[in-house]
């Protein structure tokens, strides 16, 4: 979408800045969580306090409520500046945008969906995870079809990169 000239931002992005050890939320998380899940350099090691939070469902809550508040306040900041500077769309990337009940905050929505053989592997592939542990996170979320039925448009990620910007060119051609 950048190549578009649209103004984006990744919330997960966000989530990783806010886990550095300069970040509004690493010592929160470190507090929580304990020094266990620390690198040998202090910061955070997102495998290890992945492991934990994944296992352990109140855990993930507990990350979530640290870190969540300041993904949307950051995002809040990137819409009212979007705003300020005229622009006609912004675009921001979330996962769990349903999982956190984002959604109304939004004009339009749109859900990117694969099959799920290809999330997992994906999922697999990105994180360096067996079937069993990318399959647990998978299953911390909300399914695809759940947010696919609550999508203004749904753009299917099954094939390669050029069928995915053809479905985005229409997209956006709905947006002028």
């Amino acid at each position: 979408m950048a190549q578009y000239g649209f103004s984006i931002i990744h919330s997960d992005e966000i989530a990783r800045q806010a886990l550095e050890p300069s970040g509004a939320a690493y010592s929160d998380v470190v507090r929580k969580f304990g020094k266990d899940i620390l690198k040998d350099d202090g910061k955070i090691d997102r495998t290890q306090l992945g492991a934990v939070v994944f296992a352990d469902e109140e855990a993930r809550k507990e990350l979530e409520g640290i870190v969540h508040p300041v993904v949307f306040e950051t995002l809040k900041q990137f819409i009212h500046q979007g705003h300020v500077k005229g622009l006609p769309h912004v675009v921001i990337e979330i996962p769990l945008l349903f999982e956190v009940g984002w959604e109304k905050l939004f004009n339009r929505i749109w859900v990117v969906s694969s099959f799920p053989e290809i999330q997992l592997g994906r999922v697999q592939s990105r994180d360096h995870l067996t079937k069993e542990k990318a399959m647990q996170r998978i299953a911390a979320q909300l399914p695809l079809s759940y947010k696919e039925s609550k999508a203004d448009a749904v753009i299917y990620n099954n094939q390669d990169l050029s069928n995915l910007e053809a479905q985005v060119e229409l997209l956006i051609k709905t947006l002028e």
